[in-house]
């Protein structure tokens, strides 16, 4: 999958129609993830920003071993 830009927030991921609201924070609050951050970690309502390139590896991974099973 291809995004439009580097970087994009949850919310506009979720906009777009690429990714639910629900897979997008299991991803962020997953230990040890190196894609999703807060754009502003010292501020309790930062946005979450997604590295798309490595969302984008990661969406093919889980699609992988989807289909595997």
């Amino acid at each position: 999958m291809t995004y439009p830009k580097p970087t994009m927030r949850l919310r506009e991921l979720v906009k777009g129609g690429y990714h639910s609201e629900k897979e997008l924070e299991e991803i962020f609050f997953t230990p040890g993830q190196t894609m999703a951050r807060k754009l502003s970690p010292s501020k309790k309502n930062s946005p979450i920003v997604y590295d798309t390139e490595k969302l984008a590896k990661h969406m093919e991974k889980q699609c992988r071993l989807s289909n595997a099973h």
